[in-house]
């Protein structure tokens, strides 16, 4: 007559059982997937996601990294596994929402072969979602009120960066523009200024501003801010002039 396991010992091996699952689909979304996105990133994403291309990047990456620190066991602290579970459950909706803004592409791309590659995105929320649950889960000896306090802690540091970096590099561009307006011998230097606290700055907005300006006075001195930040002054057509 076969004994009949405890309950606890079921619910081990259930966990266990997902957490393997978890690792091989970390494998192939987590890893290879998002490997082969970030290589095609340049010449796709950049042309979709602009000037929030760079924050995107950095967001999916960090969230990339913790899913990884997931799956590796090393995070075994109830208080650190909350917040865990609300960076990755962010992290997931920020993937999600990339494989969303994407899909026209990829719909185009199923005609040629390589439309699946827009659907990695999906995965890798899925997979994120996954492992957001489980750290949740493990997280239980937390009490009531405490795991949903560090959940949102979480979900809030994985949104920090790609939502205030754009609101950031707006209010700086605005700022560095009005700099370039002044007639003093400095406006280009303060305006350079205004622009280094960024982290991670785009150039796009100041290409933008460039391809719009029909003062060729005030396109010199945009030209020169381009040259004094990124290393490269703007061509009049509003792309950065690379040396040959």
């Amino acid at each position: 007559m076969a004994v009949a396991s405890p309950p606890a010992l079921d619910e081990q091996s259930a966990r266990t059982r997902r957490r393997k699952r978890t690792i091989y689909l970390t494998l192939w979304f987590g890893i290879i997937g998002p490997a082969i996105c970030f290589g095609l990133f340049d010449g796709v994403g950049a042309e979709v996601f602009g000037r929030l291309s760079i924050p995107l990047r950095v967001a999916a990456a960090s969230g990339l990294a913790l899913l990884l620190l997931h799956v590796s066991g090393f995070v075994r602290s109830p208080r650190s596994l909350a917040l865990l579970s609300g960076f990755l459950g962010a992290s997931a909706v920020l993937a999600w929402l990339t494989g969303a803004l994407l899909l026209p592409l990829t719909l185009v791309g199923l005609m040629v072969g390589i439309g699946l590659l827009g659907l990695i995105p999906f995965g890798t929320a899925w997979v994120l979602f996954r492992a957001a649950g489980e750290a949740w889960d493990d997280a239980a000896p937390l009490p009531p009120w405490r795991r949903p306090q560090l959940g949102v802690c979480g979900a809030a540091l994985a949104t920090l960066f790609p939502v205030g970096q754009p609101i950031a590099q707006e209010m700086s561009y605005e700022i560095a523009f009005e700099r370039l307006e002044l007639s003093t011998s400095d406006a280009i230097e303060r305006a350079s200024d205004a622009l280094d606290w960024v982290p991670c700055l785009s150039r796009e907005p100041l290409l933008d501003k460039a391809r719009k300006e029909k003062d060729e006075a005030r396109f010199d001195r945009l030209s020169r801010l381009s040259e004094l930040q990124f290393g490269f002054p703007i061509s009049r057509d509003g792309y950065l002039l690379f040396p040959d």
